[in-house]
């Protein structure tokens, strides 16, 4: 990928971003209605599939780590060494997986979905074994095994077999490099699938960013409220 194509990805999807900013500032009230009802649709349509993606990500990521022949395989050429120590990595780790987000939410989540349970009487026991599965399942092993996959294909990629470390490099072994400029019989760039994948995650990344940095402020916002009692908790 050229430093052209790489700026075409990103002023698009700043372009897409800015304008759902734009719409939501010039008609809030419809944007939270659209952004209500989708969420209430993926949340009740989707929701089993969001699990079963999870379970799917743990059991493999148990499976490669111990039980498949790919276990010993150095993400990194074989003469390499560890640029970062075991404590650097986990260190890291935890910071950008967690962060102010298990801070914030640590406390907040179970003790939400104790008081607003499904399926259960609010503050009953049922209520609090449903609590407590839910909050295991946002901050437990399975974020991490989604993470350790991802993470793990990207790494291998990257630096074994020297490909960009971006998720379309995921797809090479798939469908080889070539494969989006023959789509519909075409040669034109614009069809290939490096684009649209890499713009699409670069989209979903930022929105991912957008919401953990909401979460960062609303934890900073009501520990200074908290304190001095003069900041907004709105």
């Amino acid at each position: 990928m050229n430093k052209k194509y790489s700026n075409t990805v990103f002023f698009v999807s700043i372009s897409i971003s800015l304008a759902i900013v734009l719409w939501g500032l010039l008609s809030p009230l419809a944007f939270e209605n659209i952004s209500n009802w989708l969420f209430a649709t993926i949340s009740k349509q989707f929701g089993w599939f969001y699990v079963l993606s999870m379970a799917i990500f743990l059991s493999f990521s148990v499976w490669i780590a111990y039980f498949s022949r790919f276990k010993n395989i150095k993400l990194g050429k074989d003469d390499e060494k560890p640029e970062y120590s075991m404590f650097s990595w986990f260190s890291m780790l935890f910071s950008a997986g967690m962060g102010v987000g298990l801070i914030f939410w640590g406390v907040a989540e179970p003790l939400n979905y104790f008081l607003n349970p499904l399926n259960a009487v609010s503050g009953s026991r049922e209520a609090a074994i449903f609590a407590f599965n839910k909050s295991f399942l946002h901050w437990g092993v399975h974020p991490w095994a989604a993470y350790s996959t991802i993470g793990m294909a990207l790494a291998y990629m990257q630096f074994r077999k020297d490909q960009k470390g971006l998720i379309s490099s995921l797809l090479i072994p798939l469908f080889g490099e070539n494969f989006g400029k023959t789509i519909l019989g075409t040669n034109n760039n614009s069809f290939n699938y490096n684009y649209y994948c890499n713009h699409f995650c670069f989209y979903t990344v930022r929105k991912r960013y957008k919401i953990n940095f909401k979460f960062k402020y609303l934890f900073i916002n009501n520990f200074i409220n908290f304190l001095f009692l003069s900041w907004s908790n709105s």
